[in-house]
């Protein structure tokens, strides 16, 4: 969606695995934290590398810091939508 001078980008999917939820959650929490999103990024790219089963989590850190966005999440009926925003201009 384009309001004005704010994108906005939705994307949901169907979940089964509550905990892979949770992780999600946890990683929008970080990137809310104030950290630096890049830092962020690197922080996990770094344990991806080394991790030999859990690989994923990485875009959406990616998705912060390279584009920009303030990311949240809203949790209905078993579907998880990450809503990703940024101010256009910025």
């Amino acid at each position: 969606d384009l309001d004005g001078s704010e994108l906005t980008v939705r994307v949901a999917n169907g979940y089964d695995d509550r905990n892979s939820v949770e992780r999600l959650k946890a990683r929008l929490k970080e990137l809310d934290s104030g950290t630096d999103p890049l830092e962020l990024f690197i922080a996990r790219l770094d344990e991806v590398s080394r991790a030999k089963e859990e690989t994923m989590g990485l875009g959406i850190y990616r998705v912060a810091a390279e584009g920009g966005f303030s990311l949240e999440a809203e949790i209905s009926d078993q579907v998880v939508t990450v809503v990703a925003r940024r101010k256009l201009g910025e």
